[in-house]
């Protein structure tokens, strides 16, 4: 392969990561009981973050540009959040291109990316007998908390 600079070979290399996490979701995601997508998804993440810490900081950091971006990274990134609207849509019972399925899917992946941000930049400290899937189901709870609470709030304005 032969690259014109060194951000062509990087948005190659980003596209690739991209790529990769679609083809793992999509794998992952047929196998999958409905109640598990998202939970499961949460933890491919992780998983795909830890084997991956470099090329997930180059997918999702400063160093290629959106404006700039060739449309072959643009196609791949579209890629694998398709394969996570894919699950949302299957989870809500939803058509594919609905607002609620964009927004849930864009929820999920904001949430799963900042605790997989802090995870890898160990910002969030895991104790070693803290699994991967405790972490996703104690701050899954916590979000469950704070949107009840929150219910609660409303319901009495």
């Amino acid at each position: 392969m032969n690259f014109k600079n060194r951000a062509d070979l990087l948005a190659e290399l980003a596209g690739q990561g991209f790529n990769e996490l679609a083809e793992v979701l999509e794998q992952k995601n047929s196998n999958l009981p409905m109640e598990d997508k998202i939970r499961e998804f949460c933890l491919i993440y992780i998983d795909f973050t830890r084997r991956n810490p470099a090329l997930f900081q180059l997918m999702f950091g400063p160093e290629i540009a959106v404006e700039k971006m060739p449309s072959h990274l643009l196609k791949a990134r579209d890629s694998a959040f398709n394969k996570l609207e894919s699950m949302v849509a299957d989870l809500l019972k939803q058509p594919l291109d609905s607002p609620e399925v964009r927004s849930a899917a864009l929820a999920s992946w904001s949430y799963i990316h900042g605790l997989t941000a802090l995870l890898i930049h160990q910002v969030l400290q895991q104790p070693l007998k803290v699994s991967d899937q405790d972490i996703v189901e104690r701050t899954l709870a916590g979000l469950e908390l704070l949107f009840k609470a929150q219910a609660t709030v409303n319901q009495h304005l």
